[in-house]
């Protein structure tokens, strides 16, 4: 079982599906800036939690996407997957790291969106640190999801 989301969201303005994760982002693509906004950062983490805790990883081995919210879900469960595998390593630089996972993702055609989950990834980096924060318990976790990583995948977010 994983866990999904049943939030969907398009631009009213464009029809840009995409995620409002807090109030001020504005629509990637014209600019709308809308007057909802939906918590998709601790759905996320949420998500990732429960799919380390039944699967080992935060990436879940099949994963079916039903919403946006499950689009954004499966992303940040790939993107904190390879975050704590890094981390098992040693210090991450966290702009660095962004900006090579950004760099291993097919924008063609839309390039307006490699700013939004630029803020978004931040974003998600800062909650998911100050949720586990001083956690010694936060290690060993990294260095388990770091193991089940590398065994699926058998490389880093580097190759």
């Amino acid at each position: 079982m994983t866990a999904h989301s049943v939030f969907d969201y398009r631009c009213p303005s464009c029809g840009l599906a995409y995620a409002p994760f807090k109030k001020g982002v504005k629509c990637p693509k014209c600019g709308y800036e809308p007057q909802e906004t939906h918590d998709m950062i601790s759905e996320a983490i949420d998500a990732w939690f429960y799919h380390v805790f039944i699967y080992g990883r935060g990436t879940p081995p099949a994963y079916a996407i039903l919403s946006l919210g499950d689009h954004y879900i499966l992303l940040s469960c790939i993107f904190l997957d390879y975050y704590v595998y890094e981390l098992a390593k040693g210090k991450v630089d966290k702009e660095h790291f962004i900006e090579r996972f950004l760099a291993k993702a097919n924008f063609e055609g839309c390039e307006y969106l490699v700013d939004h989950y630029r803020e978004y990834f931040s974003d998600l980096l800062e909650r998911f640190e100050a949720l586990t924060k001083g956690d010694k318990r936060m290690l060993d976790l990294a260095k388990r999801v770091a193991k089940c990583v590398e065994r699926t995948s058998g490389e880093d977010v580097d190759s």
